[in-house]
């Protein structure tokens, strides 16, 4: 809770603006045909270990970690155009 000093000498309480950022979908996304992933449980990891990841960086991390049925890897490169620094370098952390 923030409060302010008035020129009277009154405290006023200001309340604060959110800190959680709107999640905007991204406008252009191609994610590979899969069977399942281990995207949630890269991201749980991540998270135990103190990092926790964005919206964003666990789409990312799920495409990543996606797998066909026969078990074999679904995408062999990833390619990300983002204007978010943490979103192409914070992702890697995980």
């Amino acid at each position: 809770m923030l409060t302010r000093l008035m020129s009277c000498g009154r405290r006023v309480i200001v309340s604060a603006p959110p800190l959680v950022k709107p999640y905007v979908p991204a406008a252009f996304r191609v994610s590979p045909e899969r069977a399942y992933s281990l995207g949630p449980l890269v991201c749980d990891l991540a998270a135990d270990a103190g990092f926790v990841p964005d919206v964003e960086q666990v789409e990312l991390v799920d495409d990543v970690f996606a797998y066909r049925a026969d078990h074999s890897v679904a995408a062999f490169e990833v390619a990300v155009e983002a204007p978010r620094q943490n979103l192409k370098t914070g992702w890697e952390k995980i």
